[in-house]
């Protein structure tokens, strides 16, 4: 185990360990370049999947830490996708024509409702209508979906999103559990969270970004203009109150699961992308190093009930509140110290504020008093040491790399190239299994559907190699990917009904070796076999 030190004994002066610590943030991958990288290969990935026979779209946008490039290698973040379903159309109450084809559903919320939610009522007011024309082509049966409330409300049911969801997305072999809002799959490197969501226009409770008043100069006026184009989701409310105790194994739950079948959880995560991609570089290190304080130092006192979430949030408010000049690298540490001291305030109230959603305490049926009260005195001794502490931070192995360059020691880690590489590597893996998750959603299981998407994504790539893009190494990896998937699929048909290989197939499969990537070759080798 890495022998643990402190900043004192290592005498360095500040500007010298900032220059050290940022050294390290780009030797472990948090560069401009591969920040970019990560949101470009997701935002590629945001697919419309149009449905057989219907004029309904699927659409699946990705979220979290691997969209926003909030992440390491080491931190093995899940990755989060975003299935908004076109059968329920949902608009606010009184937002609108009150009863027209608009709009299945409205969205309610009153003092009945749990903070964020809202109930969703059907459109017509009329509980015997259990039937929903979501379209002109098809007529869905949602009979179980609804249920009436006591005073006599016919209500959506939030449990049917996870029902929906699993027959929607997960493969009959497929593992898999719910986790709050969303259904976690385990059929790749990494498990994927999916949320199933509706569309709705921004309830008022989500315009406070708008409203609140604000220093002015972040976010920036492009951004909140986008913001304002931003639909909310709703989305399953998880397991509303509970809290979980993983070192005591339990689980303790406020609200029944009859009150809670009624609730739907207001959600704003393309607006909270948006902010994230208004971040720059050095607020993308505080938030990342901030993280992994979060996880080592803060996590053991309270496992998963302080958030990543709770972390952004505290320093969306940061940013806001501080000047843009502070945010510099010479200056990472002290950034990262007042984001530590926003959350520390937020503790100190025992209340923090959802950055994009009025009236809502993020705090609430997580920590327990005392519990904050520990955050607290642990995030007070960590701002008091200058942050010396990040030095036993194993994640990514950071602490061993700040000693390694503090000390002048040579070292064996990977190198800022070396890890660009595994991060390249990473992401082609991700594209690759998101790739494959939307082949295999079950409204695009005729065989044109699967042609039409991976033609479209071949065309997108063929486009961004003509015109010399960036990441044009990156993109012919994906574009041979994508040959060589197509390539897979057509001889696998090709196999079933003893037809011998085409030719074009045969050239699919080796223009997909020109990636390197020996999954390729080795899918090739497995046709070759196969057809003797």
């Amino acid at each position: 185990m890495m022998e643990r030190h402190t900043v004192q004994e290592i005498k360095v002066e500040l500007d010298e360990l900032n220059s050290i610590v940022c050294e390290v943030m780009e030797d472990i991958g948090v560069t401009e370049e591969m920040v970019d990288l990560r949101r470009y290969v997701y935002l590629k990935n945001d697919v419309h999947i149009h449905e057989k026979n219907t004029s309904l779209y699927h659409t699946i946008h990705a979220v979290g830490s691997q969209a926003e490039g909030s992440t390491t290698l080491g931190m093995y973040s899940d990755r989060d996708m975003v299935y908004v379903t076109p059968y329920v159309r949902s608009i606010l109450h009184g937002k609108g024509p009150e009863i027209t084809g608009d709009a299945d559903c409205f969205a309610v919320k009153n003092e009945m409702c749990c903070s964020q939610c809202c109930f969703l009522q059907l459109v017509p007011l009329d509980k015997e209508n259990i039937i929903k024309i979501v379209s002109a082509d098809e007529t869905i049966d949602m009979t179980g979906y609804f249920a009436c409330e006591n005073q006599e409300r016919v209500l959506l049911l939030s449990n049917a999103a996870i029902d929906s969801l699993a027959s929607i997305i997960v493969q009959p072999d497929e593992n898999f559990v719910q986790n709050g809002p969303a259904i976690r799959c385990y059929g790749s490197v990494y498990p994927t969270d999916f949320t199933l969501a509706l569309n709705c226009t921004l309830a008022p409770d989500c315009e406070v970004l708008f409203t609140r008043p604000k220093p002015g100069h972040w976010p920036k006026q492009k951004t909140m203009t986008n913001a304002k184009q931003c639909e909310m989701f709703l989305v399953h409310p998880g397991n509303i109150g509970s809290t979980y105790d993983r070192r005591k194994s339990i689980l303790t739950i406020k609200f029944t699961s009859e009150y809670s079948l009624f609730q739907w959880r207001m959600s704003t995560n393309m607006i909270e992308r948006l902010l994230m991609f208004d971040l720059n570089i050095v607020q993308m290190k505080a938030y990342i190093l901030t993280k992994m304080i979060r996880k080592e130092l803060l996590g053991p006192i309270v496992d998963n009930r302080l958030s990543t979430f709770h972390i952004k949030t505290s320093l969306l408010f940061t940013i806001e509140q501080f000047p843009e000049n502070i945010w510099r690298n010479h200056n990472l540490l002290m950034c990262v110290m007042y984001c530590l001291n926003t959350l520390r305030r937020f503790l100190k109230r025992r209340f923090c504020p959802h950055y994009t959603i009025a009236s809502v305490n993020l705090f609430e049926n997580k920590l327990k008093v005392f519990e904050m009260k520990w955050l607290e005195t642990e995030i007070s001794a960590i701002i008091q040491s200058n942050l010396g502490r990040v030095l036993i931070l194993q994640m990514d192995n950071f602490g061993q790399r700040l000693v390694e360059k503090l000390g002048g020691i040579s070292s064996q880690l990977s190198t800022k190239e070396e890890t660009r590489s595994l991060i390249i590597c990473h992401c082609l893996i991700n594209v690759c299994c998101d790739l494959s998750v939307a082949i295999n959603i079950k409204t695009t299981k005729s065989r044109s559907e699967v042609d039409a998407f991976l033609n479209n994504n071949a065309e997108t790539a063929l486009f961004v190699l003509a015109n010399d893009h960036k990441y044009r190494y990156e993109t012919e990896l994906y574009l041979n990917d994508i040959f060589n998937t197509k390539a897979s699929i057509e001889a696998s048909q090709s196999i079933e009904n003893n037809i011998g290989i085409a030719d074009a197939i045969d050239e699919l499969f080796r223009d997909s070796l020109r990636s390197g990537n020996i999954s390729c070759y080795l899918k090739y080798v497995s046709m070759l076999v196969c057809t003797h």
